[in-house]
This record gives C-alpha cells, sequence and structure tokens, in this order.
C-alpha cells in the first residue's frame, strides 16, 4: 500500500524534527517549544487531509502500520506525562492537537485502540 508507506515517510521527518529539539539540541526554552509546536502542527495538518476520506484510520476502515507510526509520536512526544521536555512541551502539544478537530477525533480512536498498552506502557521521555 503505497499510502501506508508515504504516511510512514512522511512522519519520519517529524520524529527527526522533535527528537532534535529535544533529545539533541536540549532547547526546552521558548524557541524551542514553538519549534515543537510548528513542526507538530504541520505534521497534524497533512495528517488531518490524509483523514478526511471519512474513516476511523490514516488509510481507511482498517488500522494499518501508518496509524501505529503515527501513534508512536503522538504518544510518545504529545500525551506522555514523562516526556524529557516535561508538561510545558505535551500542554502546547495538546492543544495543537485539540485545535485540529478531525485529527484530535483520530488520536481518540487510537487511545481507545490502544487503551491497554497506553495504561500498561513504562514510564519513558520518549
Amino acid at each position: 500500500m503505497w499510502m501506508c508507506d508515504s504516511i510512514v515517510d512522511f512522519a519520519n521527518d517529524y520524529i527527526a524534527n522533535l527528537v532534535k529539539i529535544v533529545f539533541f539540541e536540549k532547547r526546552f526554552d521558548e524557541t524551542g517549544q514553538k519549534d515543537y509546536c510548528d513542526h507538530l502542527s504541520k505534521m497534524i495538518t497533512y495528517l488531518s487531509k490524509r483523514l478526511e476520506h471519512g474513516k476511523d484510520f490514516l488509510v481507511g476502515d482498517k488500522i494499518t502500520i501508518a496509524d501505529f507510526h503515527v501513534a508512536s509520536i503522538i504518544f510518545a512526544h504529545v500525551f506522555n506525562d514523562n516526556y524529557a521536555g516535561g508538561a510545558a512541551f505535551t500542554d502546547k502539544g495538546k492543544a495543537v492537537v485539540a485545535e485540529n478537530e478531525v485529527f484530535a477525533k483520530y488520536v481518540e480512536r487510537m487511545q481507545h485502540q490502544l487503551k491497554e498498552h497506553l495504561e500498561t506502557r513504562a514510564a519513558a521521555p520518549i
């Protein structure tokens, strides 16, 4: 499925950007938080367009590797109480998600799909 591959490839760029800000450059200041939000917003805007088909998941009615890949980003870098950047980042990230209704509903569906894992995962900064 080319769409799965294209979403995974697209999302990889955003993982790199988020990791670079927090883990390599350690930019925990307002500029780092702004860049984090800008990258997150661009990713969410693109992915929400992929959800315009009205289906539950990025590629259609069934969950795919693209959904798991995006979930790994969102639940590591935004919905993670132990994130290395702390609440200064995650609170802003959650606000960015909430601004996009289509994507916010998608995140809720993924939270439901991954409920057991998310409730039992080990605490980690990423």
